[in-house]
């Protein structure tokens, strides 16, 4: 076919990447959610007011065939001008133990290449807030969580977009997730 170009080794590396990604599992679509879930999370937000939404991915964040499940909330009354919080679930004997709560999140949150302390490194968007510009930070697991706020240390702010396969993509509004309230 004449001027048609041939794709650059990096978009091949990058797209082999995602489909070895899809193919492995590492991510479900949220319709899997376990029962416990919901449950779980209007026990740990307890009686906080007004519309709450959520989106949620699972994946295999530790290579221990064991599903995590990252959630990020939505509404009025779980996020500020910085951003929402985000939460890593385990699963552990049929229900969900919290791993990490980190605050002021803001999606594409990704699942990066690499590893720390035998888990995936997790990329989130940092902005608002008196963050001024937006970037993205990576957060490493150090044996027991990962950071709780992704704009101070050990947090890790990215000069350029992180690379990783994104779980949780941005979004127009919180009404686009899972209703929880």
């Amino acid at each position: 076919m004449r001027g048609a170009r041939r794709p650059s080794s990096a978009w091949l590396l990058s797209w082999t990447f995602v489909v070895w990604i899809a193919w492995t599992g590492c991510t479900k679509a949220e319709t899997e959610r376990p029962p416990a879930l919901e449950a779980t999370l209007k026990e740990l937000l307890g009686d906080q007011r007004g519309p709450m939404h959520y989106f949620s991915a699972k994946a295999d964040l530790d290579d221990d065939q064991v599903s995590e499940w990252i959630v990020h909330l939505a509404g009025p009354s779980v996020c500020g001008t910085g951003g929402c919080n985000t939460l890593v679930f385990t699963e552990v004997d049929g229900g969900l133990r919290l791993v990490t709560r980190i605050s002021v999140t803001r999606p594409p949150i990704a699942i990066a290449e690499t590893r720390t302390s035998g888990w995936r490194d997790l990329i989130v968007h940092v902005a608002g807030g008196g963050t001024l510009p937006g970037h993205d930070a990576r957060l490493r697991y150090d044996g027991s969580t990962y950071p709780s706020n992704p704009s101070v240390e050990p947090a890790e702010p990215m000069s350029e977009r992180g690379k990783g396969v994104v779980v949780i993509p941005a979004f127009q509004s919180f009404a686009e997730g899972t209703r929880l309230r």
